[in-house]
């Protein structure tokens, strides 16, 4: 009879799982004992029978290890983190003092003088100049600059000339700070401020990357398990299949049953073998998602592979008012909006600077020497017979000041958007996380009644296969209860799968998934670079 095909999860591959007593597990149909000792002797075979060679062990914990060191993708995503922090570096770096050098000679020769108090027909004079000093810009918004010459030479030909040749020296100090605009640490920190958020952001969307890298390492690892089970699940069904094949025919020997019978028995048989070959593909593929997640696709042949069995997580009750709590002191999405909310905050604080007036005091003084040489020139510094000083303010301001308050209200707009922007995140994680509860509830309910029904069709199969044998059921009707026994394990399988999705899909809203596997920061701090285990030194 024709077949309906396999129960598909939600990926389109079958589901299945290992067994276990906690879980509820696949039972092995109490009619297969009454097969005798053929059938005892197969099972015998398939428990005794050595793994082989190239079967290698992988939990969960190995695989999600391995990703989160080579999946490309989060490695990708961490190189934007170093990229923020070299333009934090260039940020921080404006307020480096700067080193300054200059130097200079000139040669002049005067026409004829039109006066003898030049001292001479044709004033012709020389002069070297080296100076040298150190400038900086203050986090106040003011800079300042502190310069001394280092030679200042003066030679003329001038007979009035007292020093012949004249040497000068001089030490200088210049301060300019705004008082109004563009004054204060809070404007001028800004870019740093905003530099610093961005290398925030950058670490929050390497941990975006890791959550998505934890559920999806997770929820392939099981798909994994999943279809090598429903490869055994086929092994087993062609078993069972060869078992009612055989008896089909020696019935039909028996004159107790018909042609028709072993034909529905054979071509049962050829679509469950069919059944196997696309459970096999499925299961190979899987694997090379399960690799290619771990990001050694290319490195490793994925091979057969030993994988821990499906976990029970049948008590399992979320909260969603609790996992709404957890997402927002975890969740990357909320702090990524507030991220973006700080920073135009930032922006409208310097807009609204901007709209003051420009009121700059500048400041300079310092100290004079002069004699017939350097040295001494140097000396005359100390005796602070020469100086100077100045102070100068200046005020400026547009008329109207349209661009900056144009400016202001851009930047007051862009803040109250971002502030409705962090509304509705909030608003569609909460909906997200009530979402998500009601798909763990909803997999954790067809836990329970698919495991009732995977129960009752184990025993109608057994019921099915006695009344055959004692002839009061057709082969169609056994070969319908094998395939509804199968279906019920297939969805019950797939509950479980479904159930362990839902969860992860959760934890991953949460940002809570590390804390599943065990892993913290790798500094303890929110910086989400590096990942090692909770008991790690």
């Amino acid at each position: 009879m024709p077949r309906s095909p396999k129960s598909q999860g939600r990926t389109g591959i079958p589901l299945a799982r290992h067994s276990s007593e906690s879980d509820g597990g696949l039972p092995v149909s109490k009619s297969l004992h009454a097969t005798g000792a053929t059938l005892a002797l197969l099972f015998a075979f398939l428990l005794l029978t050595p793994a082989s060679a190239q079967t290698s062990k992988l939990s969960l914990r190995e695989a999600i290890d391995t990703a989160l060191e080579k999946n490309l993708s989060l490695r990708i995503v961490r190189s934007d983190e170093r990229i923020a922090s070299y333009q934090l570096d260039a940020a921080e770096a404006v307020f480096d003092p700067a080193f300054t050098a200059t130097g200079g000679y000139s040669d002049r020769l005067s026409p004829i003088g039109g006066s003898e108090l030049e001292g001479a027909i044709q004033n012709e004079s020389t002069a070297a100049e080296v100076s040298t000093g150190i400038e900086a810009d203050l986090p106040t918004g003011g800079s300042i600059q502190l310069t001394g010459d280092v030679l200042d030479r003066l030679e003329t030909n001038s007979q009035f000339a007292r020093l012949n040749p004249e040497f000068n020296s001089s030490v200088n100090l210049s301060v300019r700070q705004p008082l109004l605009r563009t004054a204060g640490f809070t404007y001028n920190l800004a870019p740093i401020r905003l530099a610093e958020l961005q290398v925030d952001r950058a670490n929050l969307e390497i941990f975006n990357g890791v959550l998505q890298v934890l559920r999806d390492v997770e929820q392939i690892y099981w798909l994994v398990v999943s279809t090598d089970l429903a490869v055994e699940i086929a092994e087993n069904s062609i078993e069972l299949g060869e078992i009612i094949l055989e008896e089909a025919v020696e019935r039909e020997k028996a004159s107790l049953g018909t042609r028709v019978d072993v034909l529905e028995s054979r071509a049962s048989l050829s679509e469950t073998q069919e059944a196997l070959l696309l459970a096999r593909k499925l299961h190979n593929d899987a694997k090379d998602l399960l690799f290619k997640s771990m990001g050694i696709l290319m490195e490793q042949e994925p091979g057969d592979l030993q994988l821990e069995p499906l976990p029970s997580n049948s008590l399992f009750f979320p909260d969603p008012r609790t996992s709404f709590a957890t997402a927002l002191e975890n969740a990357p999405t909320i702090q990524l909006q507030l991220n973006a909310l700080r920073q135009r905050e930032i922006e409208r604080t310097r807009a609204k600077n901007d709209t003051l007036p420009a009121l700059d005091l500048n400041a300079t003084g310092g100290y004079l020497g002069r004699d017939a040489s350097q040295r001494l020139a140097f000396d005359r510094l100390g005796e602070g017979n020469g100086y100077f000083w100045e102070v100068l303010l200046e005020f400026r301001v547009p008329f109207g000041r349209r661009a900056e308050k144009a400016r202001y209200a851009e930047a007051l707009t862009s803040l109250e958007r971002e502030q409705l922007n962090t509304s509705e995140v909030k608003l569609d994680l909460y909906t997200d996380i009530r979402a998500a509860c009601r798909e763990v509830e909803l997999a954790r309910e067809r836990l329970r009644v698919t495991a009732v029904s995977r129960d009752l069709n184990v025993e109608k199969f057994e019921q099915k296969q006695s009344e055959r044998r004692s002839g009061q059921a057709t082969m169609r009707d056994l070969l319908e209860a094998q395939e509804d026994m199968e279906q019920a394990r297939l969805r019950h399988l797939e509950a479980n799968v479904d159930l362990l999705r839902a969860i992860v899909d959760l934890a991953q809203l949460e940002g809570s998934l590390p804390h599943r596997y065990g892993l913290v920061f790798g500094d303890g701090s929110a910086n989400p670079r590096s990942l090692q285990p909770a008991n790690a030194k």
